[in-house]
């Protein structure tokens, strides 16, 4: 691979953007041992990502979205950019459960830090420029993780909202 040849980078990129959002909703689907994430009492900043919301069907997303690059039972995969991409999870009835944008870059659609949370809640960026937040909203009755680090030079953002299971 030629270092200078950035879109062989792009399928690497979103690769690894996809195995961090699992790994993130891994991480907090098992409760792990240790400070759970914060519950934020008043709502939250924002309640759909790009027009979808969690529960929403699967022909309610592809109304907003369109065709999906890829999909199967479970998840639908949108390709929106060259630097954008979305991933659904769907549940066994066919609802939005799970909603994940991916940005292997940075523009002026990128969401910043306090676009997916707002003013109120404290942003820790940590030495090497990596920020990583997750934050409870029961009574909407999902949860947000924000989610920005350099991989390769380049900034790669991951904003995943994921409906609250009931135990």
């Amino acid at each position: 691979m030629n270092k200078y040849d950035r879109t062989s980078l792009i399928p690497s990129l979103i690769r690894s953007a996809l195995i961090l959002t699992f790994v993130v909703i891994a991480a907090v689907s098992a409760n792990a041992q240790g400070n759970p994430p914060a519950a934020k009492p008043d709502g939250p900043a924002i309640t759909d990502l790009k027009g979808i919301k969690i529960g929403m069907t699967k022909d309610e997303v592809r109304e907003k979205l369109g065709k999906p690059s890829t999909s199967d039972k479970s998840s639908m995969v949108y390709t929106l950019s060259k630097i954008e991409t979305a991933q659904i999870g769907l549940n066994s009835k066919g609802n939005v459960r799970t909603i994940a944008l991916i940005y292997t870059d940075d523009d002026a659609d990128t969401p910043k830090f306090e676009d997916v949370f707002g003013p109120s809640v404290e942003k820790v960026t940590k030495k090497n420029g990596s920020v990583y937040k997750l934050v409870r909203y029961p009574s909407a009755g999902f949860w947000i993780a924000y989610s920005r680090s350099i991989i390769d030079k380049k900034p790669l953002t991951t904003i995943t909202m994921r409906k609250l299971e009931t135990q």
